[in-house]
């Protein structure tokens, strides 16, 4: 699963959520309010399963205990935030898994991915028009324009050249550090290999058909 917008998506519509339901916790609704950036960082980390849990237990038998909740808001919110992430992967990751078994996928595990994104998106963000809850998240209708065209700076830099580069590089760089061909008998260096992972290049924007 991507680990860009639908993670951050889900976390702020899970505090929407949080501040409004009258079953939720004061405590998680005053992490949210006043430490909203860390679990936004939460939900868009990984590997956190071995803490997120262990958090929120050690702090609900010290939270009342505190003089300084500071700290302790800090890592509840992110905790939270990191709970959302799991969530999104436990329900969607085997949902890719599933549609790449197919014998004729329509989508790769990774475009299915970017798709989920490009949803996200459109229905949490209104495509850039909805922002985020936190001030420090900017989020704008370029973000996920096909060269970002719409954005003030897109003249500015030749954006049809360099975000396929930039795309390349980063697939490339990701996936000759990926364990499958770690363990594979092609060697990374391997012509083969590059030109299996050059084609094709991944599209990292939605095409939206009016």
């Amino acid at each position: 699963m991507s680990e860009h917008f639908t993670h951050i998506a889900v976390y702020e519509d899970s505090a929407r959520l949080i501040l409004a339901s009258p079953d939720i916790n004061d405590v998680f609704k005053h992490c949210i309010r006043t430490q909203y950036d860390s679990g936004l960082l939460g939900s868009s980390s990984r590997g956190n399963h071995l803490f997120a849990i262990p958090i929120i237990e050690k702090f609900k038998k010290e939270y009342g205990t505190l003089s300084d909740t500071t700290e302790a808001d800090q890592k509840i919110a992110y905790a939270i935030g990191w709970l959302t992430h799991r969530a999104s992967d436990l329900q969607m990751k085997p949902v890719f898994r599933k549609a790449e078994a197919d014998p004729d996928p329509r989508f790769t595990y990774q475009l299915s991915s970017i798709y989920h994104d490009a949803m996200s998106f459109h229905k949490v963000y209104d495509g850039g028009k909805m922002p985020s809850l936190s001030p420090n998240q900017v989020l704008s209708p370029a973000t996920f324009n096909y060269n970002m065209a719409s954005h003030p700076a897109a003249d500015a830099v030749n954006i049809s050249t360099t975000e396929p580069l930039f795309s390349w590089m980063w697939q490339t760089d990701d996936t000759l550090s990926n364990r499958q061909l770690q363990d594979s008998p092609v060697p990374p260096s391997s012509p083969i290999c590059t030109l299996a992972v050059a084609h094709p290049e991944q599209p990292v924007h939605p095409i939206w058909a009016d």
